[in-house]
């Protein structure tokens, strides 16, 4: 499963986790860890333990009905969110929102590279051809191509959590609809352009994540048992 994350071209992971010392206080058990001196991650001392993710799914989207008849309607692509922080002694720290806004950031400095793999992999009747060919639309006058980037974002979530709804609502992102949907969800939406500037221009005093190269140990896996 983790080789076909890595693999497919319409999905998009970050593990979030915590450095063990900032962990241990949470766990009853005793901790037996087995790690190399070289696996470290720049500006982390000590080895890290898993708390949660974060998830996109990009994907098709559809058209606005009001272009239903229109011959040069361009592709629409959508970028689903999912946020999850697992241990419920580790939320309300802040992981959630500062893992949110790592994972946008970067996602909307590559989105390019998202994107372009997304075509790439996707497996449509028509093929890559026939995407392509949405996304470059030509009329009588002119060719229209569209830029390469997700159109808008969204998140469904349960209607009683409340602290998630207002988490993405501070990012820009609207319900779409009066009520929830069939599930009990709400589903809230923002354009890759709205979004861009909350996330990448207003920080509101955020530091700055930092991306670095990942090298995959060599030899056995670390080990972390409980």
């Amino acid at each position: 499963m983790q080789q076909t994350w890595r693999t497919d071209g319409d999905k998009l992971t970050f593990i979030v986790c915590r450095r063990l010392s900032d962990y241990r206080s949470s766990v009853t058990t005793d901790l037996e860890v087995n790690i190399r001196p070289d696996d470290s991650i720049i500006g982390c001392s000590g080895p890290l333990v898993m708390v949660g993710d974060v998830n996109m799914f990009v994907s098709v989207g559809d058209q606005d009905d009001d272009d239903d008849d229109n011959p040069t309607q361009e592709l629409v692509l959508v970028a689903e969110l999912e946020l999850m922080i697992a241990e419920k002694s580790q939320r309300g720290k802040g992981l959630g929102k500062a893992s949110i806004r790592a994972f946008l950031t970067y996602v909307l400095r590559h989105q390019e590279e998202i994107v372009t793999e997304f075509l790439n992999h996707h497996h449509h009747p028509g093929g890559r051809d026939h995407l392509e060919g949405v996304i470059s639309t030509t009329t009588a006058t002119t060719t229209k191509t569209k830029a390469i980037k997700i159109d808008f974002f969204a998140v469904k979530i349960g209607q009683a959590n409340y602290k998630s709804i207002g988490l993405f609502e501070a990012l820009g992102f609207t319900k779409v609809a009066p009520t929830v949907n069939y599930f009990g969800e709400w589903e809230l939406r923002c354009s890759s352009h709205d979004l861009a500037e909350v996330v990448l221009l207003h920080r509101d005093g955020d530091p700055v994540y930092t991306e670095v190269e990942y090298i995959a140990p060599s030899g056995d896996a670390p080990v972390l048992k409980y």
